[in-house]
């Protein structure tokens, strides 16, 4: 975007498309629209993701050891 002198934003991708032939603008936009679709459903299963991995650990370490606080208190499960 920058070597095209378009602004890194919402308003240089609109500037490209439109300088684009009618044919083609309507392809990319369309790609587009699925790219960012696809980069909002992966940003939603990756916060998940976070989510369900911390609570796993905190439940193996309330398995291993119900009063330890941090999963660096055992450091077997830190080895491959």
């Amino acid at each position: 975007m920058q070597s095209l002198g378009l602004p890194i934003s919402a308003q240089g991708i609109d500037k490209l498309h439109n300088v684009l032939p009618a044919q083609l603008q309507k392809q990319v936009q369309q790609q587009w629209s699925q790219l960012e679709s696809l980069i909002k459903q992966c940003h939603v299963l990756n916060q998940r993701n976070g989510v369900l991995s911390a609570n796993f650990t905190e439940l193996l370490c309330q398995l291993y050891e119900p009063e330890a606080k941090s999963l660096y208190a055992f450091p077997h499960l830190m080895q491959d």
